[in-house]
């Protein structure tokens, strides 16, 4: 990956888990991963790491294989997977992310706790609240991360309100 571009973390979903909970312009996670992978592709501004759940092995697939899903990622320059049973400490993302992508998930509210902004696409408790970035639609969302490069870390004030909430 090239050291002057920000990484923009993907963390996945369990994709058997269904976003049925909370309202979502997509139907399941398998479409959401494509279409942030589609874009990931296009916007080679900055890193892209894709990021297994790390629960992933107890819910698994019959039809998706995480290693045969990106294994095309060799061809991009500014893309890579991590599965779950990789060597990388989830912990570390707090000190090199610089932006989180998720549907919904609690990633987006636990590393804005360090000031790490994130792009979700799912309202859930947090989403309105002015903490992360919310988009209501897919275009939306596909807008927001084709110009993913420009979003800038969290203020202090919107840290603090993380933590609070998270708390």
């Amino acid at each position: 990956l090239d050291e002057g571009k920000k990484l923009v973390f993907v963390m996945m979903h369990a994709l058997t888990d269904l976003p049925n909970s909370f309202k979502s312009p997509f139907r399941d996670y398998f479409i959401w991963l494509d279409f942030v992978f589609s874009i990931a592709k296009e916007n080679s501004e900055v890193n892209w790491i894709f990021k297994a759940h790390p629960t992933d092995s107890f819910y698994p697939t019959v039809d998706f294989k995480f290693e045969n899903y990106f294994r095309e990622v060799d061809e991009y320059d500014h893309i890579i997977s991590i599965g779950s049973s990789g060597k990388f400490n989830t912990k570390s993302i707090k000190d090199i992310g610089s932006v989180i992508v998720t549907s919904g998930g609690t990633a987006a509210i636990e590393f804005a706790t360090f000031g790490i902004p994130a792009v979700t696409c799912t309202e859930n408790y947090y989403s309105n609240l002015g903490i992360v970035e919310n988009a209501k639609t897919s275009e939306e969302y596909g807008k927001i991360l084709r110009k993913i490069q420009l979003i800038s870390p969290l203020s202090s004030k919107i840290i603090i309100k993380a933590k609070v909430v998270y708390y």
